[in-house]
């Protein structure tokens, strides 16, 4: 996880051990249960959390 002062950007994430590309979690995902796993760095990941993000249920 590696989280501090000073590392306080994701990196990347995995859920279950699988990478999870994702800057948001599914309800089922959290229903289904498991481990989310997030790799933290001092400095801005400039792959993870760049895809726009979907709308949302009420925003459609």
């Amino acid at each position: 996880m590696n989280l501090s002062r000073k590392n306080k950007h994701i990196k990347s994430v995995s859920l279950n051990r699988k990478p999870f590309a994702n800057a948001f979690i599914e309800h089922q995902d959290i229903v289904n249960g498991g481990v989310l796993e997030l790799d933290m760095g001092s400095t801005p990941s400039k792959i993870w959390g760049t895809k726009k993000l979907p709308l949302s249920k009420s925003d459609e």
